[in-house]
């Protein structure tokens, strides 16, 4: 399996945001955060994975930029956030010079939140809190994206 097809094969693993409708652009859209996310290391796409997930759940609306909240459902920091992670323009400037939803924007977004990610792994800091009460969720997603590398120890499935 592919570094792509192993992280494209981890989002998909994950529900779609519990307030949508199944529709047939979740596989496109995660087919693109995949061929953002697969520049970097497994430890860091597996923070990116369960940050936008727990961020957004990757919620079609989020990507759209949240013009149109279903109701219930959260609302971008009250439209002070773009993207799956939810930045803020003072977190991540690059994402904001380009329309929300766009290629360059989540190319943008991936960079940013990744930047963070590599900071805190590595044992410079925090990466915002995002790890917060997600240990367990981090871990569980590293250690299935190894299984799909092939990099593993473990005789049981993958995504068991």
């Amino acid at each position: 399996m592919t570094y792509f097809d192993a992280i494209l094969t981890l989002l998909l693993s994950h529900p779609a945001f519990w307030l949508e409708r199944p529709d047939d652009t979740r596989g496109p859209r995660m087919s693109q955060v995949a061929g953002e996310i697969q520049a970097y290391p497994p430890e860091v796409a597996a923070a990116l994975i369960v940050q936008g997930q727990a961020e957004s759940g990757f919620a079609r609306y989020v990507a759209e930029g949240c013009r149109v909240v279903p109701k219930g459902a959260p609302d971008c920091d009250h439209g002070r956030a773009r993207g799956y992670w939810q930045a803020w323009r003072a977190q991540c400037p690059g994402a904001y010079r380009y329309p929300v939803g766009s290629a360059q924007s989540l190319h943008e977004e991936v960079h940013c939140v990744a930047r963070r990610w590599r900071w805190h792994l590595a044992g410079a800091g925090r990466a915002g809190g995002y790890l917060v009460g997600r240990d367990r969720a981090y871990r569980v997603a590293l250690a299935r994206m190894r299984c799909l590398l092939g990099v593993s120890d473990h005789a049981e499935p993958c995504l068991g």
